[in-house]
């Protein structure tokens, strides 16, 4: 077994390993799951069986979950550099754009698992013909839904256990105590997880996050409930130089462990909402619609315009966050039939254009810009964008002129950039490399954010 215990151990894994030969040697080793996810989210280069293994179906929970733990550590961290080195110090910069890069790959994983177990959707035509199918039936419905619970199973797993009633007939001060145990690991309440508590269990979680947000000086409002007690990076910003560290951090602690309970907490619920979709709701569909095709039919009819208008919403945007003028940088590289990937980690955006599957043969055009920390109105600011071309003939980038000569250079893409077109050579250098281009690596885990159980490609 090749033992890891630190991120360059990782990089230097056989760029050819498996999933498989990832799973039997580090599938029990929870040291070993943690290093190879910090490693994927944010170095540049590792093997793509380590990505391929972290968002396969069996392992996207246990990576999503360590990525939201990995998040809040990363922060702490971040916040105890900064207070005490400085914000513009070298290494909170470092530990920034690390902290950046794992938020971004949980917000990815949170996309995958998400979009993995969403049930598929009917139409709203369809929805709005099968309500009033059951409406003009409810005996019929209830007398099937009742049969479907039972023979499915449905019902006597929702029917509490008697772990599941002590912890239901526990006062609210109780309840909230025995969660805040186990948001801090010192109590095992695997009931909690019972189709029955869950209810309760999020409203727990809920009171226990506003009251932590409370003694960090946070008003908990509902864009903080649904981003699961996140804490803002400017609120760290604001309070450093009068935040008591040794009080905050317990608290900060808390809340990245609470996040991961209530991550746990919404899986079991679309796990659980998945299941009556598919063994009591989808039957009871086919069963009413067999049983009065006719009378769907008409239904059906008459909701046209609903049918014809409705559009399914896209989970999540396909698109990482951008300045708005890399819209139409992206639109005329895809007119010349460049292939177009975003990419992002965290700080920096690419557009980047290959045409052809080798950019060395058939050319390649970036298009770049990087957000920084600001102290003023913003606690982001997007840079100028910067524009580079690979000269085949000299085997070299260079920096083109502007937005005008990147439409021009897409439309002929020649060997070589004509010299009224460019603006710089691009140094040779590990600094000017790495901040202008993506790495190749970064071409099969993402588009951005990757579809689920989308094929990799350019292993």
């Amino acid at each position: 077994m090749d033992d890891i215990t630190k991120l360059a151990d990782v990089a230097a894994l056989d760029q050819k390993i498996t999933p498989e030969q990832l799973s039997a040697r580090y599938d029990a080793d929870d040291d070993a799951f943690s290093l190879l996810t910090v490693a994927e989210a944010t170095l540049n280069r590792v093997p793509a069986g380590v990505t391929m293994w972290l968002s396969s179906p069996a392992m996207r929970t246990a990576w999503e979950e360590v990525l939201a733990v990995q998040e809040g550590n990363h922060q702490l961290s971040w916040w105890n550099k900064m207070t005490t080195a400085g914000i513009e110090d070298p290494d909170t910069l470092r530990t920034d754009r690390r902290l950046a890069k794992i938020r971004q790959r949980r917000r990815e994983a949170q996309l995958i698992a998400a979009t993995s177990a969403a049930p598929v959707a009917n139409s709203l035509g369809q929805t709005l013909a099968l309500q009033r199918l059951k409406d003009a039936h409810p005996e019929e419905t209830d007398s099937v839904i009742d049969k479907l619970r039972w023979s499915s199973g449905v019902a006597a797993d929702e029917h509490p256990t008697p772990r599941a009633v002590q912890l239901l007939q526990l006062s609210d001060d109780q309840f909230r105590d025995l969660v805040a145990h186990d948001v801090q690991g010192r109590v095992d309440a695997d009931a909690l997880g019972h189709p029955a508590v869950l209810a309760r269990w999020y409203d727990a979680l809920v009171d226990l996050g506003c009251r932590t947000f409370e003694q960090i000086g946070l008003e908990a409002e509902n864009r903080n409930i649904r981003a699961w007690f996140a804490v803002p990076d400017r609120h760290l910003i604001d309070t450093r130089h009068e935040a008591p560290i040794d009080d905050w951090a317990p608290k900060l602690t808390f809340l990245t462990h609470l996040r991961v309970r209530l991550m746990e907490r919404s899986r079991l619920r679309r796990a659980h909402d998945l299941r009556l979709s598919r063994q009591i709701h989808l039957p009871l569909q086919q069963h009413l619609i067999a049983a009065h095709p006719d009378e769907y039919a008409r239904y059906q009819q008459q909701e046209p315009a609903a049918a014809l208008s409705f559009a399914a919403p896209l989970v999540g945007d396909r698109r990482p966050p951008h300045p708005a003028a890399f819209t139409g940088y992206a639109a005329v590289l895809h007119q010349y039939e460049w292939e177009v990937k975003w990419i992002y980690d965290g700080h920096r955006v690419w557009l980047d254009a290959w045409h052809g599957d080798d950019w060395r043969a058939g050319g390649r055009i970036v298009v770049t810009a990087a957000r920084s920390r600001s102290t003023g109105r913003s606690s982001w600011r997007w840079g100028k964008p910067r524009f580079v071309f690979y000269s085949r003939r000299y085997r070299r980038y260079a920096l083109l002129l502007d937005a005008q000569a990147l439409g021009q250079i897409a439309q002929s893409n020649p060997a070589a950039a004509p010299s009224r077109l460019l603006k710089a050579v691009v140094p040779q250098t590990r600094d000017h490399l790495e901040a202008l281009i993506p790495p190749d690596g970064f071409r099969w885990r993402h588009p951005y954010p990757p579809p689920a159980l989308m094929p990799l490609d350019r292993r």
